[in-house]
């Protein structure tokens, strides 16, 4: 697991082996958690000192590392999953490319796979302040490292 704050958007990134994926080519599923914090979580940054009230998710930048060979995929592109987050304190509003999505509280996340034969997966979120549609200039949120682990500790 891995967390990471940045400019008060909150990033918490954990991945599972799935070897039943293996067949389909698969065998992590990660799960990428995101926020806007609210003054009664830790590493929240006050609106006036992040410079806006709402945030949204414009691109992704991955980085996936492969230990034995040294080599590292890239992927970037459009939100993630076909969605563009918009984010506030305590909520977030899942929006797609041509359509709006409903406020509802709490954390964006969603869930995704890759590859067999990767060891790390870290990156960038690109966020613009304001919203895609009003936007206000842009920033990076840190994806922090975190472990693609066929031995992960495992308590019962």
């Amino acid at each position: 697991v891995s967390c990471a704050v940045t400019h008060g958007v909150e990033v918490v990134a954990s991945a599972v082996y799935t070897p039943e994926f293996l067949p389909m080519g698969l065998s992590f599923v990660y799960s990428i958690r995101i926020q806007l914090l609210s003054p009664e979580d830790n590493g929240f940054v006050p609106q006036a000192d992040r410079g806006f009230e709402s945030c949204q998710l414009r691109e992704r930048h991955w980085r996936i590392r492969n230990d034995s060979t040294g080599g590292t995929d890239r992927v970037d592109g459009p939100g993630v999953i076909g969605y563009y987050p918009l984010l506030r304190e305590g909520g977030h509003r899942a929006d797609m490319e041509d359509e709006e999505g409903e406020d509802v509280t709490g954390e964006f996340s969603y869930q995704s796979c890759t590859g067999p034969g990767n060891d790390s997966f870290h990156g960038t979120l690109t966020f613009v302040r304001g919203s895609l549609k009003a936007p206000m200039g842009d920033f990076d949120v840190t994806v922090a490292p975190f472990a693609l682990n066929r031995s992960p500790p495992f308590l019962f």
